[in-house]
């Protein structure tokens, strides 16, 4: 038997109401991935790199990006 793994997402979002829902969202449904938020795209790319703070971010599976973001 194969053992499952939590997903590992990354939301880019910088309007925290938005932010609030996904993770309302995702413990509502009981939704056991882990979400990691970043505000803009200069923190999306530091992410993915693992650079500054994100030294030990995980590589995302799936990345839920607001096209109308800053930077």
């Amino acid at each position: 038997m194969s053992e499952f793994r939590p997903i590992e997402v990354l939301l880019v979002e910088d309007d925290p109401g938005d932010v609030l829902l996904c993770q309302e969202a995702f413990s509502h449904n009981k939704v056991g991935n882990n979400l990691h938020v970043v505000q803009d795209g200069e923190q999306a790319l530091a992410f993915l790199r693992g650079e500054g703070p994100h030294g030990s971010a995980p590589r995302p599976d799936l990345v839920l990006l607001d096209l109308n973001l800053p930077r």
